[in-house]
């Protein structure tokens, strides 16, 4: 059973990341991100969401450091990808996974909260824009739906740097 706290951390960052992104069809991406945001809970209490959550909860002690942060968010992500499912489960694993991190750190006394809120800060930012150009290779804002753009997300080779 995932906890609360981690679903409503999970909510919160992709509202942020929402607001990060820049897709020309609005409708279409505060559509899919609004099913997404409420499919939230159930990915949670299944058994991936459960496993990658408790995977990464576990681990996010030992992210003390914003460059162990940003690498862990690096291998949620490449651990998220080879899950089976389709792109929309996968990025609320993703945001689940991350969350379950999150969750971890700011129960740490290793990581004062307003350090962890601006490495988060910088993952929202990123991760938006990640999404809006659907992964490294693409440029300019990316091409097609929203769904489409989070398929090619999850079906990039690699990601961009946080910078």
């Amino acid at each position: 059973m995932t906890h609360p706290d981690v679903q409503e951390e999970a909510a919160r960052l992709l509202d942020r990341v929402f607001a990060a992104t820049d897709f020309e069809d609005t409708d279409d991406a505060q559509k899919t991100f609004t099913h997404i945001r409420s499919e939230l809970p159930r990915t949670a209490t299944g058994p991936d969401g459960a496993k990658l959550v408790q995977k990464f909860a576990s681990l996010g002690g030992a992210a003390t450091a914003e460059s162990t942060f940003m690498d862990m968010i690096k291998i949620i992500w490449r651990t998220v990808r080879l899950t089976p499912g389709n792109s929309l489960v996968r990025i609320q694993l993703f945001f689940l996974a991350i969350a379950g991190m999150t969750v971890s750190v700011l129960k740490s006394p290793n990581v004062a909260d307003d350090v962890l809120e601006s490495w988060l800060q910088k993952v929202e930012v990123w991760l938006g824009r990640q999404l809006t150009s659907g992964g490294k290779g693409c440029v300019d804002g990316g091409e097609g739906s929203v769904g489409d753009r989070i398929d090619r997300f999850f079906s990039t080779p690699y990601l961009h740097d946080f910078d």
